[in-house]
C-alpha cells in the first residue's frame, strides 16, 4: 500500500466529519435593511403605516382645506418619481410598489404648511433620495427646505400643529402598536424624554411650538426600521436621546429644526449604538 492510498480513508473521514459539523449548524442569513423580524413584510408594514396616517391627512384637510391634501399628495408624488428615477439610473429593482416612498412623502408633507410652494416638495424629495439607509429621508429633505426657506416653514402653522391632526396621529400610533407594526416602547420613550426634558427646561410641552411634529417624529420617524438600531435596548436609547435632543435643540432653533436635527443626529450614532448596545434582535 502506498502512502497516498493509506491517507485516502483518513481524508474521507475528515471530510465527512466536517460536512456533518457544517450541516448541523444553523444557516447564517444576511439580508438588506430593514432588519425587522416580524409577521409582516417590509412592504406590508409600509402600507399599514401609511394607512395609519390617513386620518391625519383627513384632519389636515378639515383644518386647512383641500389645499392641504393637494400639497401632501404632491409630496408623495415627488418621492415616488425620484425613487423611480434613481432606481432606473442605478439599474436597481423597481420598488415603488412597496409603499416606502408613499410613506416618506406623507411624513414630509404633514410637516409642511399650506404656504409652501409646490416646487419645494420636489426639491425636498430630490435631496431625500440621497439619504436612504443612513438618514431618515423625509426629515433630511425637510432639513434642506428649512435651510433654503425657513421663513415660510417656521412662521406658518404646519399641518401637524393643530389638535385634530395630533389626535389623529395618537390614534394612528395606538393602532400600529396594537397591530404590532411598531413597538409601543419606542414612541413612549421618545415622547416621555421629550416631556420630561421640556419640564426640566421650564417649558410646557403642550405649548411647545411644534409639539405636533414631535408626535409625528416619535411615532413614525423614530420607529423607522431602516435608520434605527437593530436591538430592543438600542432602539430605546435612540428614542430617549432623540426626545431629549428635540427639546435641547428646539430651545435654540425654535422648534421644528430641533426635532428634525435630533432624529438625524441620532441616525449618525446608530452604528455605535448597534456596536455597544447588544441585547436581542429588534422584533415587533
Amino acid at each position: 500500500m502506498t502512502m497516498t492510498e493509506s491517507r485516502t480513508p483518513v481524508l474521507e473521514n475528515q471530510q465527512k466529519k466536517v460536512f456533518r459539523t457544517v450541516k448541523q449548524e444553523e444557516p447564517l442569513i444576511v439580508k438588506r435593511a430593514p432588519h425587522v423580524h416580524a409577521a409582516v413584510t417590509p412592504a406590508a408594514r409600509n402600507w399599514v403605516l401609511f394607512i395609519a396616517l390617513i386620518p391625519a391627512i383627513l384632519a389636515s384637510a378639515i383644518s386647512f382645506g383641500f389645499s392641504a391634501v393637494i400639497l401632501i399628495f404632491n409630496s408623495i408624488a415627488a418621492f415616488v418619481v425620484f425613487e423611480l428615477v434613481t432606481e432606473k439610473i442605478f439599474k436597481q429593482k423597481i420598488r415603488i410598489w412597496d409603499g416606502n416612498s408613499v410613506l416618506l412623502g406623507t411624513i414630509m408633507g404633514l410637516l409642511l404648511n399650506q404656504d409652501v410652494p409646490v416646487w419645494m416638495c420636489w426639491l425636498g424629495a430630490f435631496f431625500a433620495a440621497f439619504a436612504k439607509n443612513r438618514f431618515h429621508p423625509s426629515l433630511f429633505g425637510l432639513l434642506i427646505l428649512l435651510f433654503l426657506n425657513s421663513v415660510i416653514l417656521d412662521h406658518s402653522e404646519i399641518f401637524v400643529s393643530v389638535l385634530p391632526v395630533q389626535i389623529a396621529l395618537i390614534g394612528g400610533g395606538i393602532f400600529l402598536a396594537a397591530k404590532r407594526i411598531i413597538r409601543w416602547q419606542n414612541p413612549v420613550a421618545y415622547l416621555s424624554a421629550f416631556v420630561l426634558s421640556a419640564f426640566c427646561f421650564g417649558i410646557n410641552p403642550l405649548s411647545f411650538p411644534f409639539a405636533g411634529a414631535a408626535l409625528l417624529a416619535g411615532i413614525f420617524a423614530a420607529t423607522d426600521s431602516m435608520t434605527t438600531p437593530l436591538t430592543l435596548k438600542g432602539n430605546f436609547v435612540f428614542c430617549a436621546l432623540a426626545g431629549i435632543l428635540s427639546i435641547v435643540l428646539g430651545t435654540v432653533t425654535g422648534g421644528l429644526e430641533g426635532i428634525v436635527f435630533s432624529i438625524l443626529i441620532m441616525n449618525l450614532f446608530v452604528p455605535l449604538i448597534d456596536r455597544y448596545v447588544r441585547i436581542k434582535p429588534y422584533t415587533v
